[in-house]
């Protein structure tokens, strides 16, 4: 981690003095060598990035952003700015709407069935003749409960932590205690006390620990054998998990509204995971800082350059991955029918070889011949990539158009333009392992559309 970061930073270091001496050209400085001579002429010893405590202060923040995985959405926005401190009995009072069978919302007992599933795997807890209790008098937040008179009577009660409110001593125990002289009838060990905070936190403090071990303790001295079980589940697992299996298999009899309804769930519960992740992120970056020292504070103008230069490097790395990207798969196709252009100048072929040539800057395309009038291409810019039916030589004649056609019926956001018979765009995202994992997806693709509109057109070229 240490040693990659190492050259990032390097790399930032160079980024940051082009841009104060006006060169603009990033893409240039990022195949040298973080230990050549050029690098350490580029590189002044009294700049910020050059600074040896500040190096190790950024490449310890790294770790700590790098081990917290915050991924944003459109959808934040309403609940960052409508949505103060989440009040945990509206949410289990919610949260219940959503589970309660015998509320008239046209779901029946899916809900409850596929979340039990996933809470309480291996315990096969029926959700026939289950009720779910707000016993707000008893402070219990959610208590899903099952009294048929059977031996397959359960009780669960679920603490909702959703706003990470402190754990109260013995909490989970005495709402354990209360359930079981209200509900006598149901043996020790079918009751349930779920903790449900937002995260997995691996440190339980010590109030949890002890209140954990009361619970599984808790006993009667007919069955001394008999204890509830403590099990601890979060939203960040088992209810995202839970929305997501249910919103992917939901039964199309079931409520569509509801569906909706739980579409916006699953966006809340997503903005609350990342705000306490970021906040524990920043916890521990400030933890860094303290620890650092007011010796390796960085600046305000320090972080402005690094933000700067950052920001600089992203899209130039982003082109030397799409320039990796259409290079890979140019030499997959083969050499006497490929070739690449400009998306702007289709009529000029380009001859590149590097990856950080600056004209993956730009829109390009990789182009494989099907017909004198037809290429099938792959093409990336730096803000979406695209696949499709290129116009080459003259489109007039024989009906190509028509062929395109029927090849891409089953196409989804289909556009075409006038030098384009039909495409399909999406935006793309970059990951470490882009190249490996795209190419030979790509040749493959694009060798299957050539052969296949190569076969149409020949079709009707043997046509008396």
């Amino acid at each position: 981690m240490k040693s990659g970061l190492a050259s990032v930073l390097e790399i930032l270091s160079k980024a940051e003095q082009a841009r104060l001496e006006g060169r603009r050209n990033v893409v240039a400085l990022l195949p040298l060598d973080p230990a050549s001579i050029v690098a350490r002429v580029l590189v002044d010893e009294q700049t910020a990035f050059a600074q040896q405590p500040l190096r190790v202060l950024l490449e310890n923040v790294a770790s700590v952003v790098q081990g917290h995985v915050i991924e944003r959405s459109i959808t934040d926005w309403p609940f960052e700015n409508f949505w103060d401190n989440p009040k945990e009995p509206r949410h289990s009072k919610l949260l219940g709407y959503f589970l309660d069978p015998l509320k008239d919302r046209r779901c029946g007992s899916f809900l409850l069935k596929e979340l039990l599933a996933i809470i309480a795997p291996g315990e096969d807890l029926p959700v026939e003749g289950c009720r779910v209790e707000l016993p707000e008098r008893r402070r219990i937040d959610l208590l899903i409960v099952r009294t048929c008179g059977d031996e397959r009577d359960f009780a669960a009660v679920i603490e909702n932590k959703v706003n990470s409110a402190p754990h109260q001593k013995d909490q989970l125990r005495r709402y354990v205690e209360i359930v079981h002289q209200e509900h006598p009838g149901i043996p020790l060990d079918r009751i349930f006390a779920f903790y449900l905070p937002r995260t997995d936190d691996p440190n339980a403090d010590r109030i949890l620990i002890e209140d954990k071990r009361k619970v599984e303790e808790f006993s009667e001295p007919n069955c001394p054998d008999c204890h509830p079980r403590w099990i601890q589940i979060s939203f960040k697992r088992h209810m995202q998990d839970w929305l997501r299996k249910v919103l992917d298999e939901w039964p199309h009899a079931l409520s569509v509204e509801m569906r909706e309804n739980l579409t916006h769930y699953r966006n809340l519960i997503r903005y609350l995971i990342n705000k306490h992740m970021e906040l524990d992120m920043n916890t521990k970056i400030l933890a860094q800082l303290e620890q650092a020292g007011d010796a390796a504070l960085p600046t305000w103008a320090d972080v402005v350059a690094v933000k700067q230069s950052a920001e600089a490097l992203q899209p130039c790395v982003e082109s030397v991955l799409r320039g990796k990207l259409l290079l890979a798969i140019f030499d997959g196709l083969p050499p006497e029918d490929a070739w690449l252009c400009l998306d702007n100048d289709h009529s000029r072929r380009v001859n590149v070889n590097s990856p950080y040539d600056q004209c993956f800057l730009e829109d390009m395309n990789v182009c494989l011949h099907a017909d004198d009038r037809v290429a099938v291409c792959f093409g990336a810019g730096p803000t979406t990539v695209w696949l499709g039916y290129m116009k080459i030589g003259d489109p007039t004649g024989q009906n190509v158009e028509e062929m395109v056609l029927q090849e891409t019926s089953a196409w989804q956001q289909v556009d075409s333009g006038d030098e384009w018979y039909k495409y399909r765009w999406w935006h793309e995202i970059y990951c470490d392992k882009y190249v490996e994992n795209l190419a030979p997806k790509i040749i493959g693709q694009l060798t299957d559309m050539r052969n296949s509109l190569a076969a149409r057109l020949q079709a009707i070229k043997s046509m008396p």
